[in-house]
């Protein structure tokens, strides 16, 4: 009798340690995949944050909103794009697109890279997004700030999740 009860122990401490071991190894490889879908994110938006910047210049000095509010509805056509909005050096919206996004506050600590600043946040209608700010320059002087949120995927959001399967 008691050598059944330290066998099934045995086997029990051992199930505990192998699956302890399955699920840290899962949560390392989900991990690696999500931290390299948010690179992939990130660089897109730093593209698309960087070339809508100088195609919004002109239109910006020559104060068409017209041309902006187009350049925007572009911007916000593309995939995983929430909003957009472009405000001029005294920090006045010029244009802006999706309900109820306008800027959202950048933190302090937000990461910049090749002159980008980003962050994760969100509004009510989207669990988390990734955020761009960008100077828009004409000739080596700023003349306004253009901001782009993009949607993280739902990859993102299951860390915890998985963390309470686990």
């Amino acid at each position: 009798q008691r050598f059944a009860n330290r066998l099934n122990t045995r086997y029990l401490i051992l199930g505990l340690v192998i699956w302890w071991l399955a699920m840290l190894i899962a949560y390392s490889i989900f991990t690696l995949r999500v931290n390299h879908l948010k690179d992939e994110l990130r660089q897109s938006g730093v593209k698309i944050t960087h070339e809508f910047s100088s195609l919004v210049s002109l239109p910006l000095l020559e104060k068409n909103s017209l041309s902006i509010s187009k350049l925007l509805t572009d911007a916000a056509s593309r995939a995983d794009v929430i909003y957009a909005s472009v405000v001029d050096h005294r920090n006045k919206v010029v244009a802006f697109t999706g309900t109820g996004h306008l800027m959202p506050d950048m933190p302090e600590a937000a990461r910049s890279v090749d002159k980008v600043s980003m962050w994760e946040g969100g509004f009510a209608s989207h669990a988390r997004i990734l955020n761009f700010v960008s100077d828009i320059t004409y000739a080596g002087t700023k003349i306004g700030e253009i901001f782009i949120g993009l949607s993280t995927p739902e990859t993102f959001q299951t860390r915890k999740q998985f963390l309470f399967i686990a």
